[in-house]
């Protein structure tokens, strides 16, 4: 297990993924002997019904061994696509099965492009969107909902920093000699 945990140290909560990805093979030797294509050859409903009954696999996992392994149509969502969705103005649906139908009503059926969309949404988050924002640097600046609110929160900031403090700061009263 320790081999394991260091292969994926990286990646945050590296135990507990070690344990599930343990538990995840004992799974597949038992009811696939290993076989990896058989799992992936039921229905995208099965399939991802059958992962969700898994402990340790929830929906953005399920969804993501559908979309990159399975080669399934099934748009992945996690805190990158929520964050970029939010910030930009796309949508403020944050519920995941809600998001996850929003994505794939709007792209074409297609795992390729489902998989390319998701790339450049990581991509974006990764360099751009993330907790603390690089706006200024971001391809998408002119069309973010963020970045013309942080504008505008700055401009704000910049007309109180020049509002003459005598007129309008705290009276003192000169002393006499």
């Amino acid at each position: 297990m320790s081999y394991l945990e260091g292969a994926i140290r990286s990646t945050g909560f590296y135990k507990q993924k070690a344990r599930r990805l343990k538990d995840f093979t004992k799974y597949l030797k038992r009811d696939y002997n290993y076989n990896l294509g058989q799992l992936l050859a039921k229905s995208k409903l099965k399939l991802r019904q059958e992962l969700l009954s898994l402990n340790g696999i929830g929906k953005e996992t399920a969804d993501s061994i559908l979309l990159y392994a399975g080669g399934k149509s099934v748009f992945v969502i996690d805190a990158y696509t929520k964050r970029i969705c939010f910030r930009l103005g796309i949508t403020n649906i944050s519920d995941y099965e809600t998001l996850r139908s929003f994505f794939e009503n709007e792209l074409p059926n297609s795992p390729k492009i489902y998989n390319e969309f998701h790339a450049l949404i990581v991509a974006l988050a990764k360099n751009y969107c993330r907790v603390k924002p690089a706006c200024g640097d971001c391809p998408l600046r002119r069309e973010c909902r963020y970045m013309r609110g942080l504008r505008n929160r700055q401009n704000k900031t910049f007309q109180i920093k020049r509002v003459p403090a005598k007129k309008y700061g705290p009276k003192v009263k000169k002393r006499k000699k």
